[in-house]
């Protein structure tokens, strides 16, 4: 590791980045500073400097999903948290957001989210669909195809949970999703794979 010495956007957590493989950068979006204030602010790293590129689109929030669509050259940007939880479906794409109108799978936050590119399908794992507290949350699948959301409710599949990170693996073409935490607020080490049309258990699963 290196440190770059560069002026960041600001100290924050919460927030999700990906890479924008038609701009040749990395995106962040969201979060929230020190003061516990959400932001709604994008901002893009080139490998040598942040540059500050939107105040406009998602409202503010943290614990949203974010994934970038290969196919389609854009990052996709599912609910998040901020005091109540958001069902918002977004497209980042030639730096600007534009909200899609597509039915989903209603609110949630603290998901797992990735694009399958080979099946050219948005995929979405677990999170909470309130914000009182973490007993709403889920193991559901719910897969876009096609501008259609299907939930999908599978016997072996990981167990209930929010934050998994979650990847799209292009020589396996598969999704790993690892880890964690369960609505005890138990941390999970656990490592899945999604083959498209169900999951399989590679590492430690209970």
């Amino acid at each position: 590791w290196s440190q770059k010495q560069v002026q960041s956007p600001f100290a924050c957590d919460h927030f999700a980045m990906v890479y924008d493989q038609s701009k040749g950068a990395v995106i962040l979006f969201g979060g929230q500073a020190e003061s516990m204030v959400p932001n709604h602010a994008t901002w893009a790293w080139d490998g040598t400097a942040w540059t500050s590129l939107s105040n406009t689109g998602p409202s503010s929030r943290a614990h949203f999903g974010f994934a970038y669509d290969p196919n389609h050259a854009q990052i996709l940007l599912y609910g998040g948290y901020t005091g109540s939880v958001f069902d918002d479906f977004w497209a980042w794409k030639d730096n600007a957001w534009q909200e899609l109108n597509v039915a989903g799978p209603g609110t949630l936050s603290h998901v797992g989210m990735a694009y399958d590119a080979n099946l050219n399908a948005l995929v979405i794992f677990g999170g909470a669909s309130t914000a009182s507290s973490f007993k709403s949350l889920s193991n559901t699948t719910w897969v876009l195809t096609d501008g259609v959301w299907s939930e999908l409710t599978l016997e072996n599949a990981p167990s209930i949970r929010g934050l998994p990170a979650m990847a799209y693996h292009p020589e396996s073409k598969t999704i790993l999703l690892y880890g964690g935490f369960d609505p005890s607020g138990n941390e999970l080490d656990d490592t899945w794979e999604w083959d498209g049309s169900q999951w399989n258990c590679l590492l430690n699963c209970k």
